[in-house]
C-alpha cells in the first residue's frame, strides 16, 4: 500500500514539475518582445505539443467583431469550424468562465465529427478579448487536469499576448496620422531612404490643397477635416499597392511611387489632378510637385524632397490646379 502511494505521489509531483515547467517556458517566450503573431504561432505549438489536438483555433473580438487568427488549424477556416466557434462566442456572450466539454454531441441535436472541446477565454482586465480553443474527435479525450493546465497556461499568456496587441496600436498611432490614416512623414521618411538604399528608381509627389485657408474659413474647420479625408481616400484608393501614400502636414500630402519611371509617375498624379475635384464636396483641387531619383542619380532623399518642394512652388505661383516635373534644368 505505501509502495503504491509513493509511486502515485511521484507520478503526481512529475507531473507538476512538467506543468510548470510549461508554464514557466511558455511565459519566457511570450515576454520575448515578440509580435502578436509570432506569440499565437508558439502557443499552437504548445497546445499540440502538451495536450496532442487534433486543431487548435484562435479567435480574437474586436468592436464585437469576431476575428479567426491564420495560426488556427485547417478546421476553423471551413464551415464546420464556424458552428464550434459560434458556439463558444454565444458562450462567451452570457458568461465568462472557460468551456470543458468531455462529448459536444451530448450537448446538441446535430452530430459533429470533433467531440471532445476545450476553451479558454482572453481576458484583459476583466474583459475578454478573444479565446483559444482546442478539439478532438474522440468524446473524453481531454482530462480534467488538461483544462485546469490549459487554463492556466492561457492566463499567463493574456497578459503578454494584450502587452503585444497594445504595442501594436501604439506603433500603428504612431506610423498613422489619425485624421487622414494616411502614414505620418516620419514614416514616409523612413520608408523612401530604405527604398533608395535597395531599389533603382522611384517618384515622390508632394500634393498642397489650393486655396485651402479660404476652405476652413467659408465652411469650418470640420468640412477641412473632411476634404482631407476625401482626398486621402481618393490616393489610397488609386496608389493601392504601388506606393506608400503620407499626410505631410497641414494640407500637404506625400506619395512615394516605388519602382516607377517618371513617366508613370506623372501618369498617376495627372489622374489625381482630374479625380481629387471629381470626388471631394465641396469641390476643391490641388498643386502637385514631381521628383524622380535613379540609381545613376547619386541622390538623398533631402535632394529628392526639395526637388518636388522646389517645383510645388511653382506649380502653386503659376495658377496652381496643375502639376510640375522637376528636371535637371530645374523646372517644368
Amino acid at each position: 500500500g505505501n509502495a503504491l502511494e509513493n509511486a502515485k505521489l511521484y507520478i503526481q509531483s512529475h507531473r507538476l514539475v512538467s506543468d510548470l515547467q510549461l508554464i514557466n517556458e511558455t511565459s519566457h517566450k511570450l515576454n520575448m518582445n515578440l509580435s502578436l503573431d509570432e506569440m499565437v504561432v508558439f502557443l499552437r505549438n504548445q497546445l499540440m505539443k502538451f495536450f496532442h489536438p487534433e486543431h487548435v483555433g484562435f479567435v480574437f473580438i474586436e468592436n464585437d467583431e469576431y476575428k479567426i487568427s491564420p495560426a488556427s488549424t485547417d478546421v476553423f477556416h471551413t464551415m464546420e469550424g464556424h458552428l464550434y466557434i459560434q458556439y463558444v462566442t454565444n458562450h462567451f456572450k452570457s458568461e465568462k468562465d472557460s468551456l470543458f466539454i468531455a462529448d459536444f454531441n451530448r450537448l446538441i441535436e446535430s452530430k459533429y465529427e470533433y467531440r471532445s472541446l476545450v476553451t479558454i477565454p482572453l481576458k484583459e482586465q476583466n474583459t475578454i478579448t478573444g479565446f483559444s480553443i482546442i478539439l478532438h474527435k474522440e468524446p473524453y479525450f481531454f482530462s480534467f487536469d488538461n483544462y485546469k493546465l490549459m487554463q492556466s497556461l492561457i492566463q499567463h499568456s493574456s497578459l503578454a499576448i494584450s502587452n503585444s496587441t497594445l504595442r501594436y496600436k501604439l506603433q500603428k498611432m504612431v506610423e498613422r496620422d489619425h485624421l487622414t490614416n494616411l502614414f505620418a512623414r516620419n514614416y514616409l521618411d523612413r520608408f523612401v531612404e530604405d527604398a533608395m538604399e535597395s531599389d533603382d528608381q522611384g517618384v515622390f509627389v508632394l500634393i498642397d490643397i489650393d486655396n485651402f485657408k479660404r476652405i476652413n474659413d467659408t465652411h469650418g474647420h470640420q468640412i477641412g477635416d473632411e476634404i482631407l479625408k476625401q482626398i486621402a481616400r481618393v490616393i489610397q484608393g488609386m496608389i493601392k499597392n504601388k506606393g506608400v501614400s503620407a499626410r505631410w502636414g497641414g494640407e500637404e500630402l506625400a506619395l512615394y511611387l516605388s519602382h516607377m519611371s517618371l513617366e508613370q509617375g506623372v501618369e498617376m498624379s495627372k489622374q489625381l489632378l482630374v479625380a481629387i475635384p471629381e470626388k471631394t464636396n465641396p469641390s476643391v483641387t490641388v498643386s502637385i510637385g514631381i521628383s524622380h531619383w535613379s540609381r545613376s542619380d547619386n541622390l538623398s532623399f533631402n535632394n529628392l524632397f526639395h526637388n518636388a518642394d522646389t517645383v510645388l512652388y511653382e506649380a502653386k505661383n503659376n495658377g496652381k490646379n496643375q502639376l510640375c516635373i522637376y528636371k535637371a534644368s530645374h523646372s517644368s
